[in-house]
């Protein structure tokens, strides 16, 4: 089985699904998802945060000149609590130098709700890292492409599109995906873009988006079908796609 990106931020229960990363069964493989590698950026500045605000303490000048002050312990309250207000005030200090840091709120749920510390999240992170941006396969001499987003044979197409690179490409891509992606004679399995957006070229009431380019013999599928958004949205399913004769399966 490989899920096509995205296994955080999507839902209440990040840590249980982080936790169930590292005791998947062998036969699940993932692929990085815009989402998961945001979750390792958010992550690794996190901990550079709070180690700037420990390393501050007693000696503000050390900071950069937006950091806050690190705070000081005045003996009333115990050494969780300054522990947390330290950890909360790294928090706020990256959210200064990077505006979109936790824009889904997913580390703050981590480290207030289950009352993770910051170098957990490390060890959490770690195991997104190294996940592939594609897979590719060969089934009964079919060529299949797995990936989160949309998949381009020529790096070049994707840079002269506007991607500083093809990972982008590979993470972020919408109709683009469509239009400059894809490979003569293989078909692209993907997801990102929710087949509920009405507004979107791959609106298919949350059922799963099949477009074939005759041009290259390429056959496009978009599995995201919109499960997360399944509290308010009807259409929503999640879906998944069996490779060896395309057979698509839904839970509704």
């Amino acid at each position: 089985m490989i899920i096509a990106g995205d296994i955080v931020d999507r839902g209440p229960e990040n840590l249980r699904m982080l936790r169930w990363l590292s005791e998947r069964p062998k036969n699940i493989e993932l692929i990085m998802g815009n989402h998961d590698y945001a979750f390792v950026q958010y992550c690794d500045l996190m901990v550079k945060s709070y180690e700037e605000i420990c390393d501050s303490e007693g000696d503000t000048e050390e900071l950069s000149p937006q950091s806050p002050a690190a705070p000081k312990d005045s003996g009333s309250v115990d050494e969780a609590e300054i522990e947390m207000k330290r950890i909360l005030t790294a928090y706020k200090y990256a959210k200064k130098l990077m505006w979109t840091f936790d824009y889904y709120g997913t580390i703050h749920e981590l480290l207030v709700r289950n009352h993770l510390h910051p170098y957990d999240l490390t060890d959490l992170a770690d195991q997104l890292r190294d996940f592939p941006y594609v897979k590719k396969l060969d089934i009964k001499g079919k060529e299949f492409i797995v990936v989160h987003a949309g998949y381009v044979e020529d790096p070049t197409r994707a840079l002269n599109y506007g991607y500083a690179l093809p990972e982008e490409f590979y993470m972020s891509a919408r109709e683009e995906g469509l239009s400059i992606g894809g490979k003569e004679n293989a078909t692209i399995i993907f997801g990102h873009t929710p087949t509920i957006v009405d507004s979107m070229a791959f609106y298919n009431h949350g059922k799963v988006f099949k477009y074939y380019d005759d041009r290259r013999n390429c056959t496009f599928y978009d599995i995201d079908c919109g499960w997360v958004f399944h509290n308010r949205n009807v259409e929503s399913h999640l879906a998944c796609i069996r490779l060896e004769d395309e057979k698509i399966f839904y839970l509704e």
